[in-house]
């Protein structure tokens, strides 16, 4: 060996050994992360990279927080209030533009890591044209079917909203149950209606939500809001006994074990579908709302995405975790345990799971509304009108006219104390 090689070699040697010693002494430092995600699947997958994370840099450790849905928002805007906000907060930054509004939600702007993401995920997670959050997967809401009881049954894939009525009435009247519905987790009533709403619907009226927040429109004036809360009764009509008394996970679990035959929710249940039932055979469709086949559009957006807090002392070790995130091995490890669609470049994966493969087609075809840009409804107004929706599952009467009157109603009140 050459004197100049041996001096490469022993360099090369001293710097990793520097850079070992340096992460073995590194200062210890916590950073907190904030998340409502119920998903066991997208738990793991969160846990497995964080175990990623932490085995390149020892030095920072990761402290997981969890509550449900309902609790989420209102409990993240506390801890901010009081100056205990998590370092790193689950959410959309559309969702939560108020915080961004308020400064506490870092710009991640400029971040290397970004260069990651596709731009079209990114411009989902932008306010005023800047990035405020890390997108990770993409979401959609529709039907997962049985396969193999429908090819049983002779059952054809609804293509239209009179195809999955008639689809509906057939499985019922062999004393089967069409829908898997759970509604002891409020939550589930809001995707059964939004997966109708969200794709053609809104792809026919894109205002609906600017246009109502500003209140410069009614709710009332939108006929098709009206039409997409009569098929939200009609489908309800199709459902399990006692849907109020299913959790999210029995809901799941009644559809993977074969005693339901469709349930309408969201590509993020993919995995504990899965794990219910590892060698089941399932499928994906648009939940459609229309009569001619070309108005039924899958509803697509950013589902997973990650904030960081403004308040936060340890940015470094933030945006070091964020890095991981959308890594090539990191997205890769979150979207094969989490079961989700990935929006991070090039991502291979080791297998696909059918469900997400149908899901795939969808999104090839192009028939698909993002309606990510246009859902603008934040902090009160969003709560309101999701839960307008679960009070509407719950009310045996449904009378839409009168939930329709009652959004109109709440949306002036709360415009009037701003």
């Amino acid at each position: 060996m050459t004197i100049l090689k041996r001096i490469a070699t022993l360099t090369v040697a001293i710097c990793l050994v520097a850079a070992t010693a340096t992460a073995q002494t590194a200062k210890p430092v916590t950073i907190r992360l904030f998340h409502h995600m119920s998903e066991q699947s997208k738990r793991d997958g969160l846990d497995k990279v964080i175990a990623l994370f932490t085995k390149a840099n020892p030095n920072i450790k990761v402290e997981v927080e969890a509550t449900d849905f309902n609790s989420y928002g209102t409990t993240l805007k506390v801890k901010i209030a009081a100056g205990d906000a998590p370092d790193i907060m689950f959410g959309l930054p559309t969702v939560y533009s108020d915080l961004v509004k308020a400064g506490q939600v870092l710009d991640l702007t400029g971040s290397s890591f970004l260069a990651n993401v596709s731009s079209s995920s990114l411009d989902s997670v932008k306010i005023g044209g800047k990035v405020y959050g890390l997108p990770l997967d993409v979401q959609t809401m529709g039907v997962f079917y049985n396969k193999a009881l429908f090819a049983a049954n002779g059952w054809k894939v609804p293509k239209t909203y009179p195809e999955l009525i008639t689809l509906a009435k057939a499985i019922k009247a062999k004393g089967l149950v069409p829908f898997s519905f759970g509604f002891k987790d409020a939550w589930t009533a809001q995707v059964l209606f939004a997966s109708d709403l969200n794709g053609g619907a809104l792809a026919k009226m894109p205002d609906l939500f600017s246009a109502t927040l500003t209140r410069t429109k009614k709710f009332a004036a939108y006929p098709e809001l009206s039409a997409a809360f009569d098929r939200y009764a009609e489908r309800l009509g199709y459902g399990n006994e006692d849907p109020f008394s299913v959790s999210y996970s029995q809901q799941l679990d009644q559809f993977a074990t074969g005693k339901t035959l469709m349930v309408a929710q969201g590509n993020w249940a993919v995995g504990d579908i899965r794990k219910a039932n590892p060698t089941g055979q399932f499928g994906f469709f648009t939940n459609p709302s229309f009569a001619k086949e070309a108005d039924n559009l899958l509803d697509i957006s950013v589902d997973d995405c990650f904030m960081a807090s403004a308040q936060t002392k340890n940015k470094d070790a933030v945006l070091k975790f964020l890095a991981v995130m959308v890594s090539a091995q990191g997205a890769a490890t979150w979207a094969e345990t989490a079961q989700v669609i990935s929006v991070v470049k090039n991502v291979k994966l080791a297998s696909v799971d059918p469900m997400l493969s149908d899901i795939q087609a969808i999104l090839t075809s192009g028939k698909t509304f993002n309606f990510g840009p246009v859902y603008v409804l934040t902090g009160q107004y969003d709560k309101t009108f999701r839960q307008i929706q679960e009070e509407f599952a719950a009310d045996s009467k449904r009378n839409t006219s009168a939930y329709i009157s009652r959004l109109d109603a709440e949306f002036d009140k709360i415009k009037a104390m701003e």
